[in-house]
């Protein structure tokens, strides 16, 4: 095998979950693989570029994943006021979802704002779309 003068991350292939290791050194002009379990001969070794979203992955690397845990999205919503499950709605979004309390540039949002990752936007609509006849 010829020498290559880039970096052998870019041989291997990504996978979210991945816990292996690329170190890289310049002057040696060398890189090592840790690997994250015991592989038996001729098994891929996949590495993971990191905990990013698909919007990243695309950016920056050119690929997506399927369900990727990383992915999250940020909502925005104004619970009613007048909603009989006013309260329990927004308990169980601060319960489960990570309240976001400054927009962007840091200055107070008037809804409440809680980022979801995209695994769990299937339980915000329930949550969302509850009424009392549904609840137990």
């Amino acid at each position: 095998m010829g020498r290559h003068k880039g970096f052998i991350s870019d041989f291997l292939n990504h996978d979210g979950i991945s816990e292996a290791i690329v170190m890289s050194d310049d002057d040696k002009q060398c890189s090592e693989v840790t690997a994250d379990r015991d592989y038996v001969p001729g098994e891929q070794v996949l590495i993971r570029y990191g905990k990013f979203s698909n919007a990243t992955l695309m950016l920056d690397f050119g690929f997506t994943i399927p369900h990727n845990i990383y992915d999250q999205v940020q909502i925005q919503l104004d619970i009613p006021k007048h909603d009989p499950l006013h309260g329990m709605k927004l308990d169980l979004l601060q319960q489960y979802f990570v309240p976001q309390a400054n927009d962007a540039k840091s200055l107070k949002c008037s809804v409440n704002s809680f980022t979801i990752k995209f695994a769990l936007i299937l339980n915000f609509m329930f949550i969302l779309m509850n009424n009392l006849a549904s609840i137990p």
